[in-house]
């Protein structure tokens, strides 16, 4: 049977979601930072978020309960990249070559990219919303 590029987009979307193994509340907040990913990508444009998301991951600051933790943001990065790799946009593994490889792209592969990125998110920060993927809790 033949799946469809938005049914391969979900079941990817849902299979890295529950490869993180969240409690609810690092869902919730995964969950917040997906929501806004699409407008973020759409204002500040998609290299930039990609270098946001890198930078974020990169801070070491302590958690309180209305901050992200940087576990959130290299979540969101690694999702993003592994999906956009599996579509073959991006063959670099390593984040500073993802970052050079979208600077270099003809204009094009980046729309196809950035597009290809705004189309998981939705499924993404749908299950995050919907706690797919949340670790079951075992009495």
């Amino acid at each position: 049977m033949t799946t469809t590029l938005a049914q391969q987009r979900a079941a990817f979307a849902l299979e890295q979601l529950r490869g993180l193994n969240l409690k609810a509340d690092d869902m919730k907040s995964l969950a917040t930072l997906l929501k806004g990913l699409p407008a973020t990508i759409l204002l500040n444009g998609f290299g930039q978020t990609l270098a946001y998301l890198l930078a974020k991951g990169a801070e070491k600051e302590s958690k309180t309960k209305t901050e992200r933790t940087e576990k959130d943001y290299q979540d969101a990065f690694r999702l993003i990249t592994q999906w956009l790799r599996e579509r073959r946009l991006i063959t670099h593994q390593e984040p500073g070559g993802i970052l050079h490889e979208l600077a270099q792209m003809y204009q094009p592969r980046y729309l196809q990219a950035q597009e290809e990125a705004l189309a998981l998110l939705e499924w993404a920060k749908r299950f995050a919303a919907a706690g797919l993927g949340v670790r079951e809790v075992t009495p």
